[in-house]
């Protein structure tokens, strides 16, 4: 599955969109993500980190996302895809 469709599957999966939802902070969020995962951290220690931030089921599945992804896709491009579809919904 593409990046850009799965980033678009998730945000349509989440249940805090709404016309004043923060693209630019959920953009940064999967960006430290992919950072954690770029860093070393484990994909549990992700999660945890998004439940936090996102509440349970969206931190989940948004970890379970960005360690799903090859090791070449995780560059910047990453959030900046995230922001694109966000701003399309």
């Amino acid at each position: 599955m593409s990046r850009f469709l799965a980033a678009a599957l998730l945000l349509a999966a989440t249940p805090a969109l709404a016309e004043d939802y923060d693209c630019d902070r959920a953009a940064a969020v999967v960006m430290q993500a992919v950072e954690g995962r770029v860093a070393g951290a484990s994909e549990a220690e992700a999660s945890k980190a998004l439940v936090a931030e996102l509440g349970e089921g969206v931190g989940d599945q948004l970890a379970a996302w960005v360690y799903a992804l090859p090791p070449e896709q995780l560059t910047p491009a990453v959030g900046e895809a995230w922001k694109t579809q966000c701003e399309a919904l």
